[in-house]
């Protein structure tokens, strides 16, 4: 469940613990995500994550009226409650990771697209946002952080060239006539 919210940039409006089997959709490497009826859009799900979500349905899918993907013993699904006091809080109490909810895979998702450079409409599209200066407000650290870092490589790449003492070759050097 948190690998598909991480993968796909799902937000918890979007039903990440009452995601259905129709959400998988006939096409290939794609995932249908809405927060609401009107509001599905495909998203590229990548083929690591495509094969997990089958090993998961082949070996731990629970038969369940709604056609949950992750369902509880009763057939229902999970609470977000629920998933962060029993499935996240205690995964990240044994790493020593401060807690957080499911919205930090969704923000962990666009910043590394970010981070790796991903053009900023794409991420506005992975994300589904309706306009980029909504990806650019949230998300806009990142690309900040990102900046920052290719300065100083570029300063750290002159300062290792200027570091370098050139020594004149004999036909640079100015012939005394």
């Amino acid at each position: 469940m948190m690998t598909i919210c991480k993968g796909c940039g799902k937000q918890v409006q979007e039903s990440e613990v009452a995601m259905c089997t129709h959400c998988l959709g006939p096409k290939a490497h794609v995932l249908t995500l809405a927060k609401s009826r009107g509001s599905a859009s495909d998203v590229p799900m990548p083929p690591a994550l495509e094969k997990r979500l089958q090993d998961f349905l082949r070996n731990h899918y629970r038969e369940n009226p709604s056609g949950y993907v992750f369902a509880n013993r009763n057939g229902n699904s999970y609470s977000v409650g629920k998933v962060k006091e029993y499935g996240i809080w205690p995964a990240q109490k044994a790493l020593n990771i401060e807690r957080s909810g499911l919205h930090a895979f969704r923000h962990a998702a666009a910043s590394e697209l970010l981070e790796e450079g991903v053009p900023l409409t794409v991420v506005q599209r992975q994300m589904r946002h309706c306009d980029a200066r909504t990806t650019l407000q949230k998300y806009g650290h990142v690309v900040g952080d990102a900046h920052r870092r290719a300065v100083n490589t570029l300063a750290e790449k002159i300062e290792r060239y200027t570091a370098i003492e050139l020594v004149p070759s004999a036909e640079l050097v100015p012939s005394t006539l």
